[in-house]
């Protein structure tokens, strides 16, 4: 299946991987190339951020999505915020706030 996505319009910005115990950075090409190794998968990429209130919103629409289709070995979510690295503590508790139970991408 392909994968239909807009990240070329994101430009050249740096991502970093939002976990607990360490922050990866990882530069656009890297998320780019990241994602299109999920073959044969639908992979939904969602960029959102603490500031954005629609963003906000729509977040537990997308963890209702993440929690239906968790064990289909086709499916795979991915959250990329766009907040600022100077957020990481905010983001994180974000993500725990909200449930957040898939990966979730920073930029950086």
């Amino acid at each position: 299946m392909k994968l239909f996505s807009f990240l070329g319009l994101m430009g050249i910005l740096a991502f970093s991987t939002v976990n607990a115990q360490s922050v990866e950075t990882v530069k656009y090409e890297a998320l780019h190339e990241k994602i299109t190794t999920y073959k044969d998968q639908v992979v939904v990429v969602n960029f959102w951020a603490t500031w954005c209130a629609p963003c906000v919103e729509e977040i537990p629409a997308f963890m209702e999505i993440n929690e239906k289709y968790k064990d289909n070995p086709n499916f795979k979510m991915l959250l990329v915020s766009l907040d600022r690295p100077k957020v990481l503590d905010k983001v994180k508790k974000f993500i725990t706030d909200y449930h957040i139970n898939t990966e979730v991408s920073f930029t950086g």
